[in-house]
């Protein structure tokens, strides 16, 4: 469901008058309620449109019908204006929970911003038991890459003179610096967890959530190094400011994403890196991961000819992403996530299993057993890339999902839905081996 979801959480906002949107916001709540999700994208932007197509949708919905029930309600749309930027949110109840679907909406007041969200987000999210709310302080800070200013977060434990500190950098899609999904928050809870054990941590908000309506703009700009490499990177450098923590062991959390990025980071890095902590990283193209999620989604509830004929078009789809021949400027509706193919070809010119082998750091190496997006099967492909490499700890938790927390019967995306928190055991690992790393 993340990767599908990711193609929903771009925002796109800009002014537009309150009637025809509050109308259009009504009209699509009607269709809601009756059920008529074929009529969802009559009124979004051709951008939108473009991002999301019609088999798309039914993914999508087919993907919230399995993690939270039918749904059973859906209330009036409520509208305020932010500044300039109107928008529009609608109550929906599913029979497992409450969400609200979020709407923006462009100058000729079409849908160009469609986001799912828990309904009480910040409120359902519960403070980990391992934390001890007196041992830390957090200050904010801005990761500065040229003009992109990210909001961060240094945790400092009580005390702090040159302790170890940890950069997390995120998995797929935008996230926000706690890696927000749904009323959990994976970076929150890893820094509270460091922090209460005598270890710092610096997290930010990934270019894509702070700044998506201007990369929309031009998405040809989007590749693996505007999207995630260049501001890691600033973050690294940023630690030179931070007198507290020993810049002589700053160790790198990569999630996903942030995992397979994590040697280029380092090798572009002025800074030096202790240790790589890569959590559920995979050495396979990128553009793989995503068909086979989408291939596990779909047939969680059996495969219909509809999603079999969908599944083709996006086993297509890698094809060309992963095509050497594919050129600048190729439909990107017919690529996967329909993102452009200047991000296909920067995933091309990189080969996170080569990477590995580039670097001379150890790396600890985290996976969950319950894990649907980097399934233990591609664990298993890593670590057959990896052998003859030395320095490699792995870390398996059989109960854990894609968020380092405990999964609830067969992994898929209801797990992250259920409040949770990252495993106090991951939180022991990362611990004993950052302290006793030599």
């Amino acid at each position: 469901m993340r990767w599908l979801l990711l193609l929903l959480s771009f925002p796109f906002i800009s002014s537009a008058q309150t009637d025809l949107p509050l109308q259009r916001a009504e009209q699509l709540a009607d269709w809601l309620a009756e059920n008529k999700y074929d009529s969802l994208r009559t009124h979004f932007s051709p951008e939108l449109k473009s991002r999301l197509n019609a088999e798309q949708m039914q993914m999508v919905w087919l993907g919230l019908y399995n993690q939270f029930g039918a749904l059973t309600f859906v209330g009036k749309p409520a509208y305020r204006q932010l500044g300039v930027h109107p928008e529009i949110t609608i109550p929906l109840r599913f029979e497992k929970q409450q969400q609200r679907l979020l709407l923006g909406f462009d100058s000729l007041s079409r849908i160009n911003t469609f986001v799912l969200q828990a309904a009480t987000e910040e409120e359902n999210w519960r403070y980990p038991s391992y934390g001890r709310t007196n041992s830390y302080r957090e200050f904010s800070m801005r990761v500065k890459t040229d003009t992109v200013q990210l909001p961060a977060i240094l945790t400092l434990p009580n005390g702090c003179k040159k302790c170890p500190v940890v950069i997390m950098v995120h998995g797929a899609g935008p996230n926000d610096k706690d890696e927000s999904q749904g009323p959990n928050k994976m970076f929150r809870d890893l820094a509270i967890g460091l922090a209460s054990r005598g270890i710092a941590s610096l997290r930010y908000d990934k270019r894509s959530f702070s700044y998506g309506p201007e990369l929309m703009e031009d998405l040809r700009r989007l590749t693996i190094q505007t999207e995630t490499i260049n501001d890691a990177v600033s973050a690294l450098t940023l630690l030179r400011q931070v007198r507290e923590t020993d810049s002589n062991r700053i160790f790198l959390l990569g999630h996903g994403i942030g995992a397979m990025l994590a040697p280029a980071i380092v090798q572009q890095s002025p800074v030096p890196v202790k240790s790589l902590l890569l959590v559920a990283p995979a050495a396979k193209p990128f553009a793989e991961l995503v068909f086979e999620q989408y291939v596990y989604l779909a047939a969680e509830s059996g495969i219909s000819a509809a999603e079999q004929h969908m599944l083709k078009k996006q086993e297509n789809a890698k094809k060309r992403a992963l095509d050497t021949s594919l050129q600048t400027g190729f439909p990107q509706d017919s690529l996967p996530l329909s993102l452009p193919a200047e991000y296909w070809l920067s995933w091309q010119r990189y080969d996170p299993g080569a990477g590995y082998w580039q670097i001379n750091q150890p790396l600890f190496v985290a996976s969950g057993g319950a894990d649907y997006q980097v399934p233990p099967e591609t664990l298993l492909h890593f670590k057959q890339k990896m052998m003859g490499r030395d320095r490699i700890s792995y870390f398996e938790y059989p109960l854990l999902n894609h968020f380092m927390m405990p999964g609830s019967g067969a992994p898929g995306p209801k797990d992250y839905q259920r409040r949770n928190n990252v495993s106090e055991q991951l939180i022991n690992d990362l611990e004993k081996y950052i302290k006793t790393l030599k």
